[in-house]
């Protein structure tokens, strides 16, 4: 694979999850028993729009692991894992770290949700990202659903060095193509350890749906939304980067063609279990989001994208590399946003609570706008100074040894 030129289509990626998670909350607020025709079918893929949860994780594997992978097959030592560390927290912390505690704040104030110990308890594991590891505390605020995943993504930034040490080790035995196989065990290893969950923890049955608020909703997900079933995915990302750094040469059509392929594949897959209230569809073993079928196509479109010879002209054009610039800060805002409108403007912007379609598109169209601006601060504003300040303090060697490429930094 290229290391001296940009990665292109993943931005496209990102910023195709990120736009189907806005458009997942968004649909859910429209009535479905009041649509028909075209908009029915618009609901049922569109509420599946929760499935972008999978595409980033997939692409965060895929990024994070592709310069060990380049290391790996050039015979280098392992990139320096402190300086791993040190992005990582950069990428993640103060974003989230700002959306916890003004989500935090307004909840107590705008929304009038009293202070008790488990709310405090939330917010404390949101803050120390250990959330993700029971019903109680994996939503960490009542405001701001999306933050969720954030625990979960941070596990599988401390899981990815486990299977990356395992990889080096084993380099002298097992090089070039042969260490694939070696992460392939990472993956399965995390497939185990997803179905030791589903199989021993016990399912919670009272009071475990969403009618029951975010603490019921985290209960009708769990077992099955587990770090470890987390893990499985994003690890298939990091495959997929292992696989896809032993394609070399030019540009190729063949890489436009798997691309299309992949997508098609996704979208069908996305289709095949479209209901109107179940958009986490869970898959094999529990797995959400139609696993494997979904991922085997996001992975194929993964896999090939960087190779392709015509889609970049499309997938890197400037309205869709500055969506996925901003993509965190758009999907760590937006709820917020969401849930502002209905609490201060429009009370039945809720969940099926709008059968007036142009209404709901007047509202969404604005909180769209909102959102995008909510992105755009914390990029501008947030995000991208601790960045430079990761890069200079990385710049100056104080978190030794070798240090990792530096692209698609924004991941």
């Amino acid at each position: 694979m290229r290391d001296d030129v940009r990665l292109t289509g993943l931005d496209f990626m990102r910023a195709m999850a990120c736009l189907l998670v806005f458009a997942h909350h968004t649909t859910q607020r429209l009535d479905y028993d009041a649509l028909a025709g075209g908009w029915r079918v618009y609901y049922r893929f569109f509420n599946m729009g929760a499935f972008g949860v999978a595409i980033f994780f997939l692409l965060s594997g895929f990024l994070l692991a592709r310069p060990f992978w380049l290391a790996f097959d050039a015979g280098t030592p392992m990139p320096s894992l402190a300086t791993y560390a040190l992005r990582r927290a950069a990428r993640i912390v103060p974003g989230h770290y700002l959306a916890l505690a003004v989500s935090a704040v307004l909840a107590a104030t705008v929304f009038s949700t009293a202070l008790s110990g488990d709310i405090v308890v939330r917010f404390l594991a949101g803050l120390f990202f250990v959330g993700e590891f029971q019903s109680l505390t994996l939503f960490p605020v009542e405001v701001n659903g999306p933050l969720w995943s954030i625990g979960m993504e941070v596990a599988s930034y401390v899981l990815l060095p486990l299977g990356l040490l395992a990889l080096f080790a084993l380099r002298s035995r097992l090089p070039a193509w042969r260490g694939r196989i070696v992460f392939a065990g990472v993956v399965g290893v995390a497939l185990l350890a997803h179905l030791l969950a589903v199989t021993f923890i016990p399912k919670q049955t009272v009071g475990a749906d969403f009618g029951h608020g975010l603490v019921g909703g985290a209960a009708y997900w769990m077992p099955q939304f587990n770090v470890a079933g987390f893990f499985v995915v994003f690890a298939l990302g990091g495959l997929t980067a292992g696989l896809s750094s032993l394609w070399t040469g030019p540009r190729h059509l063949a890489g436009d063609l798997l691309v299309v392929a992949g997508l098609v594949a996704a979208g069908a897959a996305l289709w095949s279990v479209s209901l109107p209230r179940v958009p986490e569809a869970f898959g094999w073993l529990g797995i959400p989001y139609d696993f494997p079928a979904f991922h085997l196509g996001i992975m194929v479109a993964l896999f090939a994208f960087p190779h392709a010879r015509y889609l970049p002209l499309l997938s890197e054009l400037p309205p869709v590399r500055f969506v996925a610039t901003i993509s965190f800060g758009i999907y760590i805002w937006h709820f917020l946003v969401l849930e502002l409108m209905r609490q201060l403007a429009v009370p039945n912007y809720h969940w099926g609570g709008m059968s007036n379609l142009w209404q709901w598109l007047e509202i969404t169209t604005i909180c769209l706008i909102l959102s995008l601006i909510a992105g755009t601060a914390s990029w501008y504003l947030v995000e991208a100074p601790v960045l430079r300040w990761a890069k200079r303090l990385e710049s100056r060697g104080q978190t030794g040894f070798a240090t990792l490429p530096r692209q698609n930094l924004h991941a």
